[in-house]
């Protein structure tokens, strides 16, 4: 999957203890290797060497999005609905923006959080069963599992497409 050529923002969905950052800083690296600038936005402090290669950007200190960045936002449950980055990446033809946190703080009607009602992409890493919903997924009780950090289905909707595959790390 091309992330910079998704129509939807993509999502890593997930509780504490998934992997969900450990996916963020892995597309981090990809995106960085494959010449993309990337920004990583908020990211605590224990964090900031697994985003090696992305500019760190402090809640509050930038306003503007510029088109050719990737927007790394890990915790975005924690991030206010009418945050101007997130809101600007989020309404782009091409979002180029990946969120993760957990899918119940990422669910909402005003702002950003609003936006992704639309549909996007992702992953459900370790998901319980009706988790997804964001990301198009329908997880029955049979395709929902526990296990290791990193683990999860994917699902990418690009228009009419929507396939979900079993992600092993």
């Amino acid at each position: 999957i091309r992330l910079a050529d998704l129509s939807t923002p993509f999502l890593a969905l997930g509780s504490v203890g998934t992997g969900r950052t450990e996916a963020l800083a892995t597309i981090c690296r990809q995106l960085v290797a494959s010449g993309c600038r990337a920004w990583a936005y908020p990211i605590r402090e224990e964090d900031e060497a697994r985003f090696d290669g992305a500019q760190l950007v402090r809640t509050g200190v930038a306003t503007d999005l510029p088109e050719d960045v990737f927007l790394l936002v890990d915790n975005a449950g924690e991030v206010d609905a009418g945050d101007p980055l997130v809101s600007a990446a989020c309404g782009r033809q091409r979002p180029q923006v990946c969120l993760a946190g957990e899918e119940k703080a990422l669910s909402g009607l005003m702002g950003w959080k609003g936006a992704l009602r639309g549909g996007a992409s992702g992953l459900a890493l370790s998901p319980s069963a009706y988790d997804g919903d964001l990301i198009g997924l329908k997880v029955s009780r049979d395709d929902a599992f526990s296990g290791p950090p990193g683990r999860a289905l994917l699902s990418c909707r690009d228009g009419s497409q929507l396939f979900m595959r079993r992600v092993l790390q």
